[in-house]
């Protein structure tokens, strides 16, 4: 069960990353590179303190893991179709300074599982503009189909965090579930 949970939460998420880097290089998805590259730090940070906590495993935190994939593909899908200009706003400034601190933290406490904790807290907030727009919005700009795909990943890599008992890996996941159960009912009534 663990692993087949595994390789479906991961081959969920592959394939939408896929599908994201696909349509940004065809023209389709016009994402700032600003944003994912914002997204990217605390990504990049939430897997390294969770890797150095006492408890890792990729199965244990496939979503982190397939986070930092998808992540790390999108971004350089972007660098190679020459949509890499840099113009942080002051949300992403903020952001940004945030990830900084809580590598400060880590590095000075060697508190690995508080400095995860900080950076689910980093990634939430993360969220808050496009909840924002989706709460404002006349119609929908985002893609329902894609944002389901992205919750059943989320939720089935919940089942191998919760056979595991890697409460890190849990937080992860069911921060994703919480998140994007939010945006897809926003989505949904508009």
């Amino acid at each position: 069960m663990r692993k087949i949970t595994v390789f479906l939460a991961a081959g969920l998420m592959l394939f939408v990353g896929l599908r994201c880097s696909w349509l940004t290089s065809c023209g389709v998805i016009h994402s700032v590179f600003a944003t994912w590259l914002l997204f990217f730090v605390p990504v990049v940070l939430s897997f390294l303190t969770y890797w150095s906590s006492p408890k890792h495993s990729i199965g244990g935190n496939i979503a982190n893991a397939t986070d930092l994939v998808i992540v790390t593909m999108i971004l350089l899908t972007m660098v190679c179709s020459g949509n890499s200009q840099l113009h942080f706003n002051r949300f992403e400034v903020v952001c940004f300074i945030m990830s900084a601190a809580v590598i400060v933290f880590w590095r000075v406490t060697k508190r690995s599982v508080a400095a995860n904790f900080a950076t689910q807290v980093i990634l939430t907030i993360r969220y808050m503009p496009m909840l924002y727009h989706l709460w404002h919005a006349k119609s929908n700009s985002e893609s329902v189909s894609t944002w389901c795909l992205v919750w059943i990943s989320a939720v089935v890599a919940t089942i191998p965090a919760i056979i595991d008992k890697d409460r890190v890996g849990i937080i992860y996941a069911l921060r994703a579930v919480a998140l994007v159960s939010i945006a897809l009912l926003l989505m949904l009534r508009i």
